[in-house]
């Protein structure tokens, strides 16, 4: 018989791996006799005997007894990503919840090539006679999926309408698009920096939904961010780059860069919210579901409209904190009228993310510290190695640590100085995840931002501002004078320390909107899926699109000058 192995490594210890799939299986009758169905290939997983990141290996088998060999393997994966490079020939997702097998190709049963763990992360291969067998080995990382069940035949037939309708509705889109008006936007990330209109999306440090994580991006590209920054997650990053690159199937646009983040230590970025539902009072009045700006938190089974795994239906969640959904706002905590809620705290394993970085998908990295522990930088900077070579950008995001401020800075800049082989940004977190809540939240970022520009011997690095922006954050750059201004503008060169071949940049870079962002474009987002279904993407409906661009357009038009 023969078999497809799969080593899985699973990076996050917040999930549990899933690997659970369901297959559509064709038979060449006329090049290989022999009738075959589902039921003639198994699928099974096992735990990996290695020390460290869990491992899975997950193995299809033809077990077809009379020769025949099913060929056109497709499989339910959801939004699988690697980890490391592996052969599209033999694993490739093709679009959400399908992945190939063998690409396409009959899986025979008798065949005589083996591809080894070893010779596979070397990218050479070589033969290995096995009596009766076929074994393909590749390294692979993998979240999502549901339970293993077989899809029939004519499933593929509705795949096939499905692609049809979908290039439809892109022209579709593309006329929309084109009819708002959208301005040209031809500067690169690399410029908008040095101009002062640099724009950043946060997705989040720990929101995890891939779902919505598409079509924020999708959206926010066409409205012309510069970069998007998400959790330093395989599948993540992956739900990025497709949403880029679907937007960009829309409007010939630049491509925004994809920005990972990591922490050294505990940060209020890097915690999930956790209770058991079965402790809650019955006649409590849920005050936590309410205050969440996420919609992380589910009661009484109802239908959510959070990731989803199902392209037809919203998923049913168990009572309790959907954990992909939940990006540590901590809003929760002070209103549980029982104390019920506590939080969990994690820190990003830094040789993942060194090989996440070593992936051809992520242009940038950035760090959460508090700054007060430049030891704990030092050693995940160290840690991180040589991978850090593979980026444009490398950003230190750090909270208002007042007259301390500079020297951590520069104490963080010495750190990285003799392996920075980019350019550096620091981002200003005045009052981190509180842009949703009102105009006053932007005040400390601002406050910030004002602090440093007057600050000497500040290390070299573009400024950001980032915690409680909002709508009305370039209003109150405008007020202090700040907002596009170039150093020799805001400053007195003989006394500023600040180089002056850089006088001609703006002083303030930009600015990254996150949960208010995430708000505005959400709202729409809710929309769609209680109509579509909770998986549903957004450039299939172009009514929806043309709302959620409407929003977006009009927080980073100000910013952009359009």
């Amino acid at each position: 018989m023969a078999a497809i192995n799969m080593t899985i490594i699973k990076s996050c210890h917040l999930f549990f791996l899933c690997f659970i799939m369901s297959h559509l299986v064709y038979c060449d009758v006329g090049v290989h006799p022999g009738s075959c169905s589902n039921r003639d290939i198994s699928i099974s997983q096992s735990r990996g005997s290695t020390s460290g990141i869990p491992q899975y290996i997950v193995q299809i088998v033809n077990t077809c007894v009379s020769g025949c060999s099913p060929h056109d393997i497709h499989l339910h994966c959801g939004w699988f990503a690697s980890a490391r490079i592996i052969n599209p020939r033999l694993f490739k997702r093709l679009s959400y919840d399908d992945c190939l097998v063998n690409g396409g190709n009959p899986l025979a049963s008798t065949l005589e090539a083996y591809r080894s763990p070893e010779s596979q992360k070397r990218g050479k291969s070589k033969e290995k006679k096995v009596y009766g067998s076929s074994v393909f080995t590749v390294l692979l990382r993998l979240r999502g999926g549901k339970k293993l069940q077989i899809r029939e035949r004519k499933e593929k037939a509705k795949v096939e309408l499905r692609n049809i309708n979908k290039k439809k509705c892109v022209e579709n889109v593309k006329s929309i698009v084109n009819s708002v008006g959208l301005p040209s936007i031809s500067s690169t990330p690399l410029e908008s920096l040095h101009t002062g209109n640099w724009v950043k999306l946060i997705c989040g440090a720990s929101f995890e939904d891939v779902v919505d994580i598409r079509n924020l991006s999708l959206v926010y590209t066409l409205a012309g961010v510069d970069c998007i920054d998400c959790a330093a997650d395989a599948s993540v990053v992956s739900a990025v780059n497709e949403g880029i690159e679907a937007a960009r199937d829309i409007l010939c646009i630049p491509r925004p860069w994809v920005m990972i983040s990591v922490n050294d230590d505990k940060d209020l970025h890097f915690r999930k919210a956790e209770f058991d539902p079965e402790d809650c009072p019955a006649d409590c009045t849920r005050p936590c579901e309410n205050v969440c700006p996420a919609n992380a938190i589910s009661f009484q089974g109802k239908s959510t409209l959070g990731i989803s795994y199902n392209t037809e239906e919203p998923r049913v969640l168990k009572d309790g904190v959907i954990t992909e959904r939940c990006y540590g706002c901590g809003r929760c905590l002070p209103v549980c009228p029982y104390d019920k809620i506590r939080e969990v705290t994690y820190v990003r394993d830094a040789m993942t993310t060194a090989d996440l970085i070593k992936r051809n998908d992520v242009d940038a990295m950035e760090i959460h510290t508090s700054g007060r522990q430049s030891t704990l930088f030092e050693e995940l900077w160290c840690a991180l190695g040589d991978s850090v070579g593979n980026l444009r950008l490398i950003a230190v995001s750090l909270p208002n640590g007042g007259d301390s401020t500079i020297s951590s800075m520069n104490k963080m800049f010495s750190i990285m100085k003799p392996n920075l082989r980019c350019f550096n940004l620091w981002q200003l977190d005045g009052r981190p995840m509180s842009g949703d809540i009102g105009r006053g939240a932007t005040k400390e970022s601002i406050a910030f931002a004002v602090q440093l520009a007057k600050a000497k011997e500040r290390p070299p690095g573009f400024l950001q501002l980032a915690g409680g922006t909002n709508a009305h954050t370039v209003d109150g750059l405008k007020k202090e004078g700040l907002f596009q201004t170039t150093i020799t503008e805001y400053l007195d060169c003989e006394t500023s320390t600040i180089s002056s071949s850089n006088s001609s940049h703006a002083l303030i870079s930009g600015i990254a909107y996150g949960g208010y962002a995430r708000k505005i474009v959400g709202r729409v987002l809710r929309s769609m899926q209680s109509q579509h279904g909770g998986a549903a993407s957004i450039e299939d409906h172009p009514e929806h699109l043309l709302m959620a661009l409407k929003e977006a357009l009009a927080l980073v038009g100000p910013v952009k000058c359009l």
